[in-house]
């Protein structure tokens, strides 16, 4: 077991075997290029990175922090097989979200609180990241939309934390996220309110 680094040297994989260190080192860089595709460019300056760690189990924490003028952030990933992907990605992507506000704070900002975007913005980004999440999430909300059951919006965006798993909901906000991004929403704006 060794520390690897992915190719952009943005993440850093630590706990797993070399093979599976080094395929998710290449799993964070395609999720990364992904959100880049559907976001703009993640902003990154000198010195941060992300560090994946392996931890007993089949959860998944996120954890972030301002340490000596740099921003540190980690996601542990349950070595478990019952872990569920899909709560490793909505992580990832949590964390990334977050160097678009936390550019945006001033140096005491930063130091007393580092700033968050909200759990349905990281949710609605991932499952907008691969097509196979896209179509099961557009069946999933044919089945509700048919019986009745969507969520109103002003609702899913209420939820700052959402519980790991999968669940209806998520669908729901995930075509929420992809309407947003469409019309071209003012996203700075909300970097902005969460920083």
């Amino acid at each position: 077991i060794r520390t690897v680094f992915s190719t952009s040297r943005r993440f850093m994989v630590s706990g797993f075997t070399p093979a599976a260190a080094a395929d998710l080192a290449r799993w964070a860089e395609e999720v990364a290029r992904r959100m880049e595709e559907f976001l703009g460019p993640i902003p990154l300056e000198r010195g941060w990175f992300l560090d994946l760690q392996a931890r007993p189990g089949d959860r998944v924490v996120r954890a972030q922090g301002w340490v000596d003028g740099l921003l540190q952030q980690r996601l542990e990933i349950g070595r478990d097989e019952a872990l569920d992907q899909e709560d490793a990605l909505e992580g990832l992507v949590w964390l990334l979200l977050n160097r678009w506000p936390v550019v945006r704070q001033n140096l005491d900002d930063r130091i007393h609180r580092l700033a968050e975007v909200p759990d349905w913005l990281a949710v609605g980004v991932a499952q907008n990241l691969y097509a196979e999440l896209r179509s099961r999430n557009g069946e999933v909300v044919q089945e509700r939309w048919s019986r009745d059951q969507l969520t109103p919006w002003h609702q899913l965006v209420e939820q700052e934390i959402l519980p790991a798993g999968r669940w209806a909901e998520k669908a729901e906000i995930a075509f929420l996220v992809a309407w947003l991004v469409e019309q071209r929403a003012d996203l700075d704006a909300l970097w902005a309110v969460c920083a």
